[in-house]
C-alpha cells in the first residue's frame, strides 16, 4: 500500500487579539470640591466607597461637581466588581448632570466594551472625542472596540491616532501591531512591537506577540529567542511555554517541547491541545504509549479535537490495529465530512483487512472532494488490483502519473498492476522508468526482478534482487524472492540460504519457512524438516490457504496425519483455492476441481488449472499412481505460470532421482 497521507497537524493557540491592558477608566474630574473616602485617590475599601459615594449622591445640598464625581467614583468601583449595568447608569447621571463631560463618555463607552456591546462603546467614544479630541486614550480604546469588531482600517486609523498624541503609550503599538498579524503583515506587526519594547523592554505581552509574528513569518530562531525572554520575565507564562515547545517540537527538539507542555499541562490541566502537541512529540521519539496516552486525554477534554483521533488512528494502524484506527477516522469524518485525509486514510485502513470494497468507497470519497490527489488514486488503483480490477487499476495509476510525472512511486505501483494482469514486459518498462528516476529505489529492483522471474529469465532477475539488497539489506522479500529465483535455476542450496536469512531478518514471516519447507519437501532425507517448517508458517498464517495445503502435503510424505481438515475452521472456504482443499480432503474429484477453475479472466484460469493439475498430481504420487503423477507434473511445468511455486515444485519433482520408483 502507498503510505499514508495526513501529517502531523500542530494545534497552535492563537495569540490575543488585543492587548492585555485594553480598556481604563478615567477615575477624576478636575478641580473637585470636596474631599471623602468617596472622592480620595488613594486606596479604598470598595464597600466603604460606594456608602460614601451614595450619601454625596443622594444629597441634594451638594454641588453638581460633587454629586458628578460621586458618581464617578462608584461607577468606577461597580466597573472593578463587573458589574457594568450599574456603572452604566452612573455614567449616564453625570451625563444628565451635565453633557459635555468627555470623561462621562468615555467611562461609559468602556462598560459597554466589557459588556461585548461595541457599537454602544463606539458612540460613546466618539462623544468622548468629540469633546476632547486630544485625549490619546480614548482613540487606543475606541480602537479597541473596532477590533472586536473586525474593523481593522478604522482601528488602525485610531491606534495611528493614539500613538501621535501619546508617543510613549507601549500599547497602541502593541495593538496597531497585532492587527498587522490579523491582516497578515508581519514585517509591519514586527516593527511596531519593537517600538512597544523601545518604549518597555520588559513588556512580556509585546515580547509574546512578537514571538508570534516571527513564528508566523517562519522565523523559528527569533521566535524562539523572544519566547525565552518572556519566560525569563515570566517563569510561569503559559502561552510563551506553549509556544515555546511548538518551537522545540518543530526543530524536532522533542525532550525540550515535552519539557515546556509538562509545564503547561501543570499550570492549565484542561487544555486539549497541549496534550494533542505533547503527544505528537512522544509519537515523534517512538514512544506510542505515551503518545496514544496524551492523545486520549485530548480527545477526554475535547471530543471534537479531530487531529487527535487522526493521529490516534495513525498509531493504531501502525500497530495493525485496523478497527480501531477505522473507528478513529469514522469520528473524524462525523466530525469533519470534508475531511479527505480521513477518507484516504480510512480506505488503506479497510484494505489491509481486506475489505477492498469498503477501501474503493473510502477513496472515491476522497477524490470526490479533491480530484487531483494523487495518493488516493495510487490507493485506490492498488484496492482494484487486488479485486483484480486490473484495467481500473491501470487508469487509476495512469491518472496519477499525469498528475506527476516524475514520481518514480507512480511508476513502480503501475508496474505492479501490469505484473499482476501478466503483462510482465510492460511491467519491467515501468521499473525501469522507476529506477531511472530513482536509481537507489530497492523496491522497483526487487519487483522488476520478479517481473523477469516471471518471464524466466532468473539471471536478470537474480541480478536485481541482488541489487535490491545492497540497497537494503534488511529486505525480507528480496531474499525470499531471490529463493524463488535459485530454486528455479536448480541452485537449491543458494535458495536454502536466502530463505533461512529471510527468517533471520524476520522470524515472524511465514513465507520464507514455507518456501524453505517446500525446498526440502523435495529434497532427500530433509522431509521432517519440511514439516516441520511448513508447520511453522502455517502456524504464523492460519489464514493462509496456501501454506495450510503445504503442510498437509509434508504431512503426508512423512507419514503424519494431517490437519487440513481442521484447518479449514480458519480459512475462507468461499474462493479460490478452497476447490483445491476439498479435493484434497476427498469431498471433491480432481474433475469436479478442473471444472471449479474456469475462470472469465485468462490469466486467473490460467493459475488455477496449473494448481489443480500439481495438486493432483500430488495425490496420484501419494497412491502410487507414479505414471499419472509424471504426466500431470510434467503438464504443470509446461503450463503453470514461471512465478508459481506450483511451477518450481513440479520441476524438483521430475529432476528429483527416483522420485517416482
Amino acid at each position: 500500500m502507498t503510505g499514508l497521507s495526513g501529517e502531523r497537524l500542530g494545534i497552535f493557540r492563537l495569540a490575543s487579539a488585543l492587548a492585555v491592558s485594553v480598556f481604563m477608566l478615567a477615575s477624576a474630574l478636575p478641580a473637585l470640591a470636596a474631599s471623602s473616602d468617596c472622592l480620595i485617590d488613594g486606596a479604598v475599601d470598595q464597600t466603604v466607597r460606594i456608602q460614601t459615594c451614595t450619601r454625596i449622591i443622594d444629597d441634594a445640598t451638594q454641588t453638581p461637581r460633587n454629586r458628578m464625581a460621586a458618581l464617578l467614583k462608584r461607577g468606577n468601583v461597580w466597573s472593578d466588581r463587573k458589574d457594568y449595568d450599574r456603572a452604566i447608569a452612573d455614567y449616564g447621571a453625570m451625563i444628565e448632570i451635565d453633557p459635555t463631560q468627555a470623561v462621562a463618555y468615555y467611562n461609559r463607552g468602556i462598560s459597554w466594551a466589557f459588556k461585548g456591546d461595541q457599537d454602544k462603546a463606539i458612540a460613546d467614544l466618539d462623544k468622548a472625542i468629540s469633546l476632547d479630541p486630544r485625549n490619546g486614550n480614548y482613540y487606543f480604546n475606541r480602537g479597541v472596540s473596532r477590533s472586536f469588531k473586525g474593523e481593522d482600517e478604522l482601528a488602525l486609523a485610531d491606534y495611528d491616532k493614539a500613538i501621535e498624541l501619546t508617543p510613549n503609550d507601549s500599547r497602541a503599538y502593541r495593538n496597531r501591531g497585532l492587527t498587522w498579524v490579523r491582516k497578515g503583515d508581519s514585517r509591519r506587526a514586527i516593527a511596531d512591537f519593537d517600538q512597544a519594547l523601545q518604549i518597555d523592554p520588559n513588556d512580556v505581552g509585546a515580547l509574546s506577540d512578537r514571538a508570534d509574528a516571527w513564528a508566523k513569518k517562519g522565523d523559528k530562531v527569533r521566535a524562539l529567542l523572544d519566547y525565552e525572554k518572556v519566560i525569563s520575565l515570566d517563569p510561569r507564562n503559559i502561552h510563551a511555554l506553549y509556544r515555546r515547545g511548538n518551537a522545540r517540537l518543530d526543530k524536532q527538539d522533542y525532550d525540550g517541547a515535552i519539557a515546556d507542555y509538562d509545564q503547561v499541562v501543570t499550570l492549565d490541566p484542561k487544555d486539549a491541545s497541549v496534550r494533542y502537541n505533547r503527544g505528537t512529540a512522544w509519537a515523534a521519539k517512538g514512544d506510542s504509549d505515551r503518545a496514544l496516552k496524551d492523545f486520549d486525554a485530548s480527545i477526554s477534554l475535547d471530543p471534537k479535537l479531530w487531529q487527535a483521533y487522526f493521529d490516534r488512528g495513525r498509531i493504531s494502524y501502525a500497530r495493525k490495529d485496523y478497527d480501531r484506527a477505522i473507528a478513529d477516522y469514522d469520528h473524524i469524518v462525523a466530525l469533519d465530512p470534508k475531511n479527505v485525509d480521513a477518507y484516504n486514510d480510512r480506505g488503506v485502513a479497510w484494505a489491509h483487512k481486506g475489505q477492498f470494497d469498503k477501501a474503493i468507497a473510502d477513496y472515491d470519497k476522497a477524490l470526490g472532494l479533491d480530484p487531483k490527489r494523487r495518493t488516493s488514486y495510487f490507493n485506490r488503483g492498488i484496492a482494484r488490483a487486488a479485486r483484480k480490477d486490473f484495467d481500473g487499476a491501470l487508469a487509476d495509476f495512469d491518472t496519477a502519473i499525469r498528475l506527476d510525472p516524475n514520481d518514480p512511486l507512480g511508476y513502480l505501483d503501475r508496474g505492479q498492476a501490469q505484473a499482476d494482469k501478466g503483462d510482465s514486459d510492460r511491467a519491467i518498462v515501468d521499473y525501469d522508468k522507476a529506477i531511472a528516476l530513482d536509481p537507489k529505489l530497492a523496491i522497483a529492483y526487487n519487483d522488476r526482478g520478479f517481473a523477469w522471474s516471471g518471464k524466466g529469465d532468473y539471471d536478470r532477475a537474480i541480478a536485481d534482487y541482488d541489487r535490491a539488497i545492497d540497497l537494503d539489506a534488511k529486505s525480507v522479500k528480496s531474499y525470499q524472492n531471490r529463493g524463488v529465483a535459485w530454486t528455479a535455476k536448480g541452485a537449491y542450496d543458494r535458495a536454502i540460504a536466502d530463505y533461512t536469512e529471510a527468517i533471520t531478518l524476520d522470524p515472524r514471516d511465514g513465507r520464507s519457512y514455507a518456501g524453505r519447507g517446500m525446498l526440502y519437501l523435495y529434497s532427500d532425507g530433509m522431509q521432517a524438516r519440511a514439516r516441520a517448517d511448513l508447520a511453522e508458517a502455517a502456524g504464523l498464517q492460519p489464514d493462509m490457504p496456501y501454506f495450510a495445503i503445504w503442510r498437509e502435503l509434508a504431512e503426508r510424505h512423512t507419514g503424519v496425519p494431517g490437519r487440513l481438515r481442521k484447518a479449514t475452521a480458519g480459512l475462507d472456504m468461499t474462493k479460490w483455492p478452497a476447490p483445491v482443499i476439498r479435493m484434497l480432503l476427498g469431498d471433491k474429484t480432481p474433475a469436479e476441481t478442473l471444472a471449479a477453475a474456469e475462470a472469465p479472466n485468462l490469466s486467473t484460469r490460467r493459475g488455477q488449472v496449473c494448481e489443480v493439475n500439481f495438486y493432483t498430481a500430488e495425490l496420484d504420487r501419494l497412491r502410487g499412481d507414479r505414471d499419472d503423477a509424471r504426466k500431470l507434473y510434467q503438464l504443470a511445468v509446461n503450463d503453470c505460470p514461471k512465478d508459481f511455486v506450483e511451477y518450481r515444485a513440479a520441476t524438483m519433482v521430475l529432476q528429483a532421482p527416483g522420485a517416482f520408483q
